[in-house]
């Protein structure tokens, strides 16, 4: 519980960046250990679009988070008491959400097939589809096998706070503005392939792109080091593929296939 008593921003801060969003529910996730990839943490970037290299929505900081699939289940939830529920797994919290938002529709309805036969909205990627899309462009992608992936945000307005754990297992925040913390945080949350918890609010949320279950970051604690990743951006991964734009939609995430994202 320590690192939740850390970690957790003030229901207040946390409940004035939801209130920004209109026609929303969301809910407040703890995240197992994960490998991160792709972050931008540090410093917030806009997303270009790897074709036409225009620049596309407002800056945003990210952190594409890679799970084992056997951890998908070990997620922690803060219910409505502010109680924890441990062990609880990431794709039935997802569809209590969507129970919420939107009952007594079908899932597939709520986040119906694009033109290519692909859906968005719904955060979980499968690891093996991403791995295939680098492979195909000549990239390593064996990091993501077997793996389930979720990309995780934030507003420049209000930056995940940073933590790293102590040699005797204590979070430590960094602060942004701490010359002496800078070293630290580019150490830990400047590349890819080292490993965290952290605090996510999932919003369930209607936008004029359609309707969307959208993961932000609240919290993010350095665990430990990993094998660094290759740079660059999530855009990368999809050359040349153009999701969409809004500022409630990150274009960098590809879409898949519905019939294996969500268990029915």
């Amino acid at each position: 519980m320590t690192f939740l008593k850390k970690s957790i921003r003030t229901l207040k801060q946390s409940k004035k960046e939801s209130d920004i969003m209109v026609n929303k529910v969301s809910t407040f996730v703890y995240a197992p250990v994960f490998r991160g990839s792709f972050p931008s943490l540090i410093t917030p970037r806009a997303y270009t679009d790897p074709t036409t290299k225009k620049v596309r929505g407002a800056p945003k900081f990210r952190l594409e988070m890679i799970f084992k699939d056997e951890d998908m289940g070990k997620f922690k939830v803060r219910n409505e008491e502010n109680e924890i529920i441990p062990n609880q797994k990431l794709t039935s919290i997802l569809m209590s959400l969507c129970d919420k938002k939107w009952h007594g529709q079908d899932v597939k309805e709520v986040f119906p097939l694009n033109k290519k036969g692909w859906s968005s909205g719904w955060p979980i990627k499968t690891g093996d589809k991403i791995a295939k899309l680098r492979e195909d462009s000549k990239k390593n992608g064996d990091h993501y096998k077997g793996m389930q992936v979720v990309t995780a945000t934030a507003s420049n307005e209000y930056p995940p706070r940073l933590l790293y754990l102590s040699t005797g297992g204590k979070p430590v925040e960094l602060d942004r503005d701490n010359e002496k913390d800078a070293a630290r945080i580019k150490e830990f949350f400047g590349s890819g392939g080292h490993y965290y918890v952290g605090e996510l609010n999932i919003v369930a949320q209607e936008t004029e792109q359609g309707n969307f279950l959208t993961v932000y970051m609240n919290a993010i604690c350095f665990v430990r080091k990993g094998q660094k990743l290759g740079g660059g951006s999530v855009a990368e991964r999809f050359d040349g593929i153009y999701g969409g734009e809004s500022d409630m939609y990150d274009p960098t995430e590809e879409d898949f296939n519905m019939d294996e994202e969500v268990p029915f």
